[in-house]
């Protein structure tokens, strides 16, 4: 069975929309990733595997192959982890791949399964908003970030668990409010006097 979520790489101060395919079929155990993967998106496959396990996600033995298109892309960094692992859980039937078919995911696995922040995150959500994708699933430490923009829910996640049972129904998770985050920049009250010295270069910015 196929299943197949959204994630972008970070290219400079632009991103670019990646596909994340996953396979699944019954076999003796095997985990392969391609799609012109850095050595770090390599390492992904044990970190994915591992933070499935200890969320309590029942695996038979299985043959799975990841692909990240487009191959012409270079993919480097550890943000496309909760995309692996959603697009398995869809190819596992654990998700059901219509649920998916409008959401972004990124995010670093730990082996517990926790969603570690990333950088990167407001021009990724720039381009799912280019793309008319209305659900970008984050890290908790990242949602405010990601909510600076306009036209997409930000949705902060604490874990892979969490993520599934958010995309199944299970629970319920409000998207943080751009309102609030705008509120609280415009409330920022600090001021030259705050900052001990570089008097040439307060004077300058002034």
């Amino acid at each position: 069975m196929m299943g197949k979520v959204y994630s972008a790489g970070v290219y400079g101060v632009k991103a670019e929309l990646i596909e994340v395919e996953a396979d699944v079929t019954a076999g003796i155990p095997y985990f392969e990733l391609t799609g012109n993967l850095s050595n770090t998106v390599k390492e992904a496959k044990d970190r994915v595997r591992m933070a499935i396990k200890n969320s309590y996600i029942k695996m038979n033995p299985s043959r799975i192959v990841v692909n990240l298109a487009p191959a012409n892309i270079r993919k480097s960094g550890p943000h496309f982890d909760l995309a692996m692992a959603i697009s398995i859980m869809c190819a596992m039937g654990v998700v059901d791949n219509r649920k998916v078919e409008n959401m972004l995911f990124v995010g670093e696995l730990g082996l517990d399964g926790t969603v570690n922040p990333v950088n990167a995150v407001l021009p990724i959500i720039d381009c799912a908003r280019e793309h008319r994708i209305s659900i970008c699933v984050v890290p908790c430490k990242n949602e405010k970030e990601g909510a600076l923009l306009e036209g997409v829910k930000v949705i902060g996640v604490h874990s892979l668990k969490e993520c599934i049972e958010y995309i199944n129904g299970d629970i319920l998770i409000e998207p943080v409010s751009n309102i609030e985050i705008n509120e609280e920049i415009c409330s920022f009250n600090k001021s030259f006097d705050d900052i001990k010295g570089q008097e040439g270069l307060k004077r300058a910015l002034m």
